[in-house]
């Protein structure tokens, strides 16, 4: 049988908890069929951060609430940010659509939250390298220190999405951290897609069908993902369609 289910939580839509009965059999093959959202993803909230040393004056900027960003509206966002701290820095975008900072003092990144990493083009570091202060600027002349960006920033997620499960069988990912350390989940859909602001996000399923007892049916849970397995915040809810087939005689 189909079954299509929507999330209902305006809070957090990108998690969609079923409730159906179990089918008269031990187990039951599922498969997602199809995926429907809204691109309305928050990239900033109030709970990101961006934290810096300028001189030797710590500075932390936080942020308010965004979606559908672009390297120069971001650089913007950053600019009035430096300015109402008053700490000499600016940013712009250079002609690979990457950022970079000016200042007329030495500067360098102490911490910032995941959203901000992505946008900023900073995903490839790791945590602990930017905590030990080695994102730092360059002297370029004798006034002034300038840090270029090596990434381009994602600005609406990551551009493969994950539908995660805690049913359905375990799929293989690469860590990001560590390319020789396989992570496990429970990957049922990946979306491949061209993410545009307000435009539906659709997705078919890829066929791949999973064997869970009966019983987990009625308890399942999906949750979209990006590609690092950080859940994608919705500000629309998403639909699922799921297959679902009785298996009496699996074993």
């Amino acid at each position: 049988m189909k079954c299509c289910f929507n999330s209902v939580d305006e809070n957090n839509y990108s998690r969609l908890s079923i409730t159906i009965p179990p089918l008269p059999s031990k187990y039951t093959a599922i498969r997602c069929d199809g995926f429907t959202a809204n691109c309305n993803i928050r990239v900033l909230t109030t709970r990101d951060y961006l934290m810096m040393t300028v001189g030797d004056a710590p500075i932390t900027i936080w942020f308010s609430d965004y979606t559908n960003l672009n390297a120069e509206v971001f650089a913007e966002l950053l600019n009035s940010k430096f300015t109402d701290s008053k700490i000499g820095v600016s940013c712009g975008v250079d002609d690979c659509n990457r950022l970079y900072f000016i200042a007329n003092s030495d500067f360098w990144f102490n911490n910032m939250t995941y959203n901000v990493k992505l946008l900023m083009g900073l995903y490839a570091i790791k945590d602990e390298d930017i905590r030990a202060e080695k994102i730092r600027a360059e002297q370029i002349n004798e006034n002034n220190y300038m840090l270029q960006i090596n990434s381009v920033g994602m600005y609406l997620s990551t551009p493969v999405l994950n539908l995660v499960s805690n049913i359905s069988d375990p799929s293989f990912r690469n860590n990001s951290d560590d390319i020789v350390n396989l992570q496990s989940c429970n990957t049922i859909l990946r979306i491949n897609n061209s993410f545009s602001p307000n435009v539906p996000i659709i997705a078919g399923g890829d066929g791949s069908t999973s064997i869970v007892p009966s019983g987990y049916v009625s308890g399942a849970v999906f949750i979209l993902v990006d590609a690092n397995m950080r859940q994608v915040d919705l500000l629309n809810p998403m639909y699922i369609t799921l297959s679902l087939e009785p298996l009496s005689g699996y074993e």
